[in-house]
């Protein structure tokens, strides 16, 4: 038989909720609990001091058919405000304004919906700030105040539903919703009270079969911010389920871990 001791390395099993440093062992090809003192002295050992040690993650997505329906649309739903808890509009106008030119993204579309005040002076002043960022770009469409059954069917077609709310985080309900209309729903949880956040939602997500949950170092998040600049190019590099994102910047290494 042969022996593998992969030693020192930082182990992240998401299956077994473990993220620490330890050894890890295989046997003829198979993980093992442990090794005993004979397998050990003759196992290729191999130090992963500095190195993360996790199996392959998988993203468990729909068939191709299941996408039949649905059109290259991102949606957002939400306030039309600038006040706390809105959905920064204008970041996701920007952001798809700068795909313009881009072949790969000329037949997609981005339409914002929500609820708008048009008596609350504030408001109207951020209405009229998005209307004239994605004036001149027919992709964009803004839908202030539409009627529900508008709502559904655009849930229904799109391909991509995009949540920027720059503050708290997402409650079990609105995930809850999302999973009945979306084929997947990916939460990417960075800020330094994530931890305290899944540990309170967490059983109340068990049974969302189309939700995963994903936690990126609290550290990254700035990293991440130095390398953001106007018409900004990114390379990312995948490897052992670790993400490499370089610019001219400079680069960042993230290593996420699978919550759910």
């Amino acid at each position: 038989m042969s022996f593998l001791w992969i030693k020192n390395g930082r182990v992240i099993d998401p299956a077994a909720k473990r993220d620490s440093e330890g050894d890890v062992f295989i046997a003829n090809g198979k993980f093992a609990p442990s090794l005993s003192a004979a397998q050990k002295k003759s196992a290729r050992i191999i130090d992963a001091r500095g190195l993360v040690v996790c199996p392959t993650f998988s993203v468990a997505v729909p068939a191709p058919s299941a996408y039949a329906a649905k059109e290259k649309l991102a949606l957002s739903i939400g306030r039309i405000t600038d006040r706390g808890h809105g959905k920064n509009q204008h970041s996701i106008i920007e952001a798809f304004r700068a795909t313009a030119g881009n072949p790969d993204y000329a037949d997609w579309r981005l339409c914002l919906v929500g609820g708008f005040d048009h008596r609350d002076a504030r408001d109207a002043a951020y209405l009229a700030r998005i209307t004239e960022m994605a004036a001149g770009d027919p992709r964009i469409e803004l839908l202030p105040n539409c009627p529900r059954a508008t709502v559904n069917a655009l849930l229904a077609k799109s391909a991509i539903y995009v949540h920027a709310a720059g503050l708290g985080q997402p409650e079990d309900k609105p995930l809850s919703k999302a999973c009945s209309q979306a084929d997947a729903v990916i939460v990417y949880a960075f800020s330094s009270a994530a931890d305290v956040w899944w540990k309170g939602i967490e059983n109340k997500l068990t049974r969302l079969d189309r939700l995963q949950v994903w936690r990126l170092p609290t550290e990254v998040a700035p990293a991440l911010a130095a390398l953001a600049e106007r018409s900004m190019q990114l390379q990312a590099t995948v490897q052992e389920g670790g993400l490499t994102l370089s610019s001219t910047q400079g680069s960042v290494q993230v290593d996420p871990i699978r919550w759910k």
